[in-house]
């Protein structure tokens, strides 16, 4: 089942505008990334490979997928 679902992950930046391009970014706003990673990610590495200042990083909110993203 984890190999179907996936986990939604938001990044709040403090002010910046933090514009970057991914596969896994699913939404971008002003102060937003939101990101969806396979449910095994480390979301770590994924925040490296985005290369995201750490230090403008306000918040990260991870919601968990649901069995209809795993079977839609």
């Amino acid at each position: 089942m984890h190999d179907l679902t996936r986990k939604k992950v938001v990044v709040t930046f403090k002010d910046a505008q933090i514009e970057r391009t991914h596969p896994l970014i699913v939404h971008q706003e002003k102060n937003q990334l939101t990101l969806s990673l396979p449910m095994q990610s480390e979301l770590g590495q994924v925040l490296n490979e985005l290369d995201l200042p750490m230090t403008s990083i306000l918040d990260i909110s991870i919601l968990e997928g649901t069995l209809e993203d795993a079977f839609g």
